[in-house]
């Protein structure tokens, strides 16, 4: 297992130490498989209830215990993911009472009543720091069971998404929302089995990925994706009501176009393409600037959206996903 490295190169010059920081962005990620695990003994949802090193995870139908088993390798090798990028994203620690709290719904209404929002499946609570999660998007029912089973063709992309998003969530208390869906969709990507990451190559991950999800509208000659102007300036709120109000594909290409400038910005800015423009943009967040101004100074540095988008453009379209930036 790989993980993201800082390696520090000391020359000497007269008496001074002059040190070089070079960023190296991990390999691969792999999660613990096996893991200690507690039952509840009551659960405010539902009947079910466990937890593990880091969350809490309440369900109110029974779930298989080989995929409690996989949703919990799931939950507790994301932050792991996350640490081993070269950005400084997560620095807290989960234990006792700051557990992540994971509740999964069976019934829709229960789902929306504890704050799930219109038209998805999964939702992040700010203001609780749960994670909401519909069967419909993560298990499918099991008639010889009579319970729910895991949708292995899913690939737990929902519950990633929403988990980077909690883990996120506790560290930047405005971090911009394009941002947070499109590292919510990197890693979803990168994401390939329960607790498993492969960043090798994250530009044919992103291809992969996206293609699942539009299906015979990204194999079209070209097609269209949110332009950027729009998109960065989308708040929570409008995020959502996009999301409520889309049909189709709709929906989904704004975070195309997140998932895909976030891979710019950690990948091919030509000025230091480590990530390391991302991890000055976080650290100006940390510091207490605001998202817009941290943006302009430290993502774009002069260039326009513009300009990022005609770039991003060439690379695609030269990489099998022939992608035009749309208002």
């Amino acid at each position: 297992m790989l993980r993201a490295l800082l390696i520090l190169t000391i020359a000497l010059a007269g008496s001074a130490v002059v040190v070089a920081k070079v960023y190296r962005w991990p390999s691969v990620y792999e999660g613990k498989q096996t893991l200690a695990v507690e039952r509840l003994d009551s659960s405010p949802d539902g009947a079910f209830g466990f937890q593990s090193d880091g969350y809490r995870y309440y369900a109110d139908a029974e779930i298989r215990n080989e995929d409690w088993r996989s949703i919990m390798i799931v939950c507790e090798g994301l932050r792991g993911a996350i640490r081993s990028l070269p950005l400084d994203l997560v620095r807290q620690e989960l234990a006792g009472d700051r557990r992540g709290v994971v509740r999964i719904f069976n019934d829709e209404g229960a789902y929306h009543e504890a704050g799930g929002l219109a038209a998805t499946v999964g939702t992040y609570r700010p203001h609780g720091g749960e994670v909401l999660i519909w069967t419909r998007g993560l298990l499918e029912p099991d008639p010889e069971q009579g319970a729910f089973r895991l949708a292995k063709a899913r690939q737990y992309d929902l519950l990633v998404h929403e988990l980077s998003h909690q883990a996120t969530g506790r560290e930047f208390r405005r971090l911009p929302t394009w941002f947070s869906e499109g590292l919510a969709e990197y890693l979803a990507a990168a994401h390939f089995a329960p607790g498993r990451y492969s960043f090798k190559d994250p530009a044919e991950s992103i291809k992969t990925h996206v293609k699942k999800y539009l299906g015979d509208l990204a194999k079209q000659d070209r097609f269209g994706i949110v332009a950027l102007k729009p998109l960065t300036g989308m708040d929570g709120r409008a995020w959502a009501e996009n999301t409520r109000r889309g049909t189709g594909h709709g929906p989904f290409l704004k975070y195309v176009s997140a998932v895909l400038l976030l891979h710019y910005f950690c990948h091919l800015d030509p000025a230091r393409n480590h990530g390391e423009v991302v991890r000055d943009f976080l650290a100006a967040l940390r510091n207490g600037q605001p998202g817009s101004r941290a943006m302009v100074e430290q993502l774009l540095r002069g260039r326009s959206l513009e300009e990022i988008e005609d770039e991003i453009e060439k690379f695609w379209n030269a990489g099998g996903l022939r992608v035009e930036f749309r208002g």
